[in-house]
């Protein structure tokens, strides 16, 4: 207790003595006079929100110094123990020692925009500028400072970039097993950690330089910890929970609908329960709830102007419908399910067996089936709401518990099975834990899959510069463009207009043009496209694992109006 008054008074003399200008300066290292206006401003006013969040946090750091440990009621124990012997300890480490192994194999393989962007733009900058300027949805702030922190520590590389993807993806499979033997038996827990492992988008996120897997690892331990609240009524988890909750938004806002849609469940599972458990909502919603809220507050206070200036909702709308339609972002996923699962046979069986584990946890333990489908529900209204693209990946925070929903979908079949065919053996799950290891073992085939390139740059830049003439022109457009620029540093003229592009045909013989991501192409450049569909040949394309990403290598041998030749 006296380490939080301490801790409290620190937070309150920082928040009322520390000048804005001299924090202003300390992060952005240079004098407020060399800054550039606009921003100053910003960084001013957030240097000013950011004391007021030490103050607020001080105080309430003393009176949670004051409340009690525990409820003066009497909690609900754990349903489920979290103790485990010592085989099981041993086999979830050495399922954390393969999972590594399978996410650090080909880490540096191709890395595709958004990645490019983050290494281009964040991890090589300070954290002080990291912590203090959002210009970009890009910026996965947490992510951000891990990545930089890797790149101090091991230099800059795709490898590198990555790491902090894969530290947070094999940390997600551990806290998902920590979530499974809350709510479920410890085979689920075992097989569902393994299934996870052996999966395909799981490495392929894992190996993804951005703030899925914490977003992912944030999700399920706040789910451990809220569920743990629920039942043992512990101040230090709800404590705990807000921690995780602020660090969770932290690395990206769609945290946010994941909160709100646990505190939907939350009021769900209070107001449904016993009389005397409301008793305590109040407390819990203060340290778990506002506490998170304040938290995320303090994380974010440095660049909240930069927020409420427009920046985040920069971009938000796009002119590709396509991606703000629910039925691309079905199809999608049902196509990550093939290759997942390797074929449409298996993914649509998974399909239906994720369906009978929801049932039955719905019947059996209905937390879980609501912390998969509410916080989801919350991320699509809210989606529609904002205009914003809806990728499968926004959805990816889910994916541990589909999982766990997966396996005891498997088991229950498996048990329906076993009453109908030898009713004797009804109870046994040995059939059940055959068969899931068997959809872990089809799942293990398509990993090799996740290590190719997500989207492969570099070999369409080598065979440009190997089969090009001296006389070529090379021109870039689009999202290709952004990369050879910044990243690659290729000295390509870049065309955005299909007259910019016919003025470079027209003084070459022949033309070399490089672009990715089609949809991307025909709303953004439709005239352009139209000609290169019509007046350009495809010389070769690399594929990559991102879907949309394959890099289309084209060239056109006659200049703009020039008839082709009689054949």
């Amino acid at each position: 207790m006296v380490f939080s008054y301490i801790t409290a008074v620190l937070l309150i003399l920082a928040g009322a003595l520390l000048p804005s200008n001299s924090i202003v300066e300390l992060l952005q290292a240079a004098p407020v006079d060399r800054i550039e206006p606009g921003l100053l401003a910003h960084l001013l006013a957030g240097a000013q929100l950011f004391k007021a969040g030490l103050i607020m946090l001080g105080i309430a750091i003393a009176l949670l110094a004051r409340l009690p440990a525990r409820s003066a009621s009497t909690g609900t124990a754990a349903r489920t123990s979290t103790a485990t012997g010592v085989l099981p300890a041993a086999l979830v480490m050495l399922v954390l020692v393969i999972a590594t192994a399978l996410r650090l194999i080909e880490l540096d393989n191709g890395l595709w925009i958004d990645e490019i962007m983050t290494y281009v733009n964040y991890a090589g900058a300070p954290f002080g500028q990291l912590v203090s300027t959002y210009d970009s949805q890009n910026h996965h702030i947490l992510y951000s400072l891990f990545a930089h922190a890797s790149f101090l520590l091991f230099g800059e590389g795709a490898w590198a970039l990555r790491l902090p993807a894969v530290l947070f993806g094999v940390a997600s499979i551990w806290a998902l097993y920590l979530f499974a033997r809350q709510v479920a038996t410890l085979r689920e827990a075992l097989l569902s950690i393994a299934l996870l492992t052996f999966s395909y988008h799981h490495i392929w996120f894992s190996q993804n330089a951005r703030g899925y897997t914490a977003l992912l690892f944030f999700t399920l331990l706040s789910s451990w910890l809220l569920v743990r609240a629920l039942r043992e009524r512990q101040l230090y988890l709800w404590i705990c929970y807000a921690v995780a909750a602020a660090l969770g938004v932290y690395v990206h806002m769609t945290m946010l609908f994941v909160v709100f849609g646990q505190f939907i469940v939350y009021l769900w599972e209070r107001l449904a329960g016993q009389r005397e458990n409301r008793r305590e909502m109040p407390v819990e919603f203060l340290v778990g709830f506002c506490f998170a809220g304040l938290l995320t507050f303090v994380l974010y206070a440095l660049v909240l102007p930069q927020l409420v200036g427009g920046i985040y909702l920069e971009g938000v709308q796009t002119t590709i419908e396509t991606w703000t339609n629910p039925v691309w972002t079905l199809l999608e996923l049902v196509r990550g399910l093939q290759i997942g699962f390797t074929g449409t046979a298996l993914g649509l069986i998974a399909s239906l067996i994720f369906l009978a584990g929801l049932v039955e946890f719905a019947r059996t333990e209905p937390v879980v089936a609501k912390l998969m489908i509410v916080p989801a529900l919350v991320t699509i209204a809210a989606i529609v709401v904002l205009g914003h693209p809806m990728f499968p990946r926004t959805f990816f925070f889910a994916m541990g518990f589909g999982v766990l929903i997966v396996i005891r979908g498997m088991l229950t079949a498996s048990r329906l099975l076993a009453r109908a065919v030898a009713p004797s053996r009804a109870d046994s799950e040995l059939p059940g834990t055959v068969l899931c290891l068997l959809l872990i073992s089809v799942s293990a085939l398509s990993v090799p899959r996740a290590w190719a390139p997500k989207q492969d740059f570099s070999h369409a830049l080598e065979y440009v510069e190997q089969y090009s003439d001296a006389g070529d022109a090379i021109v870039t457009t689009g999202v290709a463009a952004i990369v050879y620029q910044q990243f690659y540093r290729v000295n390509w003229p870049v065309v955005e207009s299909l007259s910019e592009l016919d003025v470079v045909r027209s003084a070459h013989r022949r033309t070399w043009l490089l672009y990715t991501m089609p949809l991307h192409m025909h709303s953004a450049y439709p005239a352009m496209m139209e000609s290169i569909e019509h007046d350009f040949r495809i010389a070769t394309e690399f594929h990559g694992t991102l879907g949309d990403g394959t890099i289309f290598v084209v060239v056109s041998d006659l200049p703009p109006g020039q008839p082709d030749k009689p054949k």
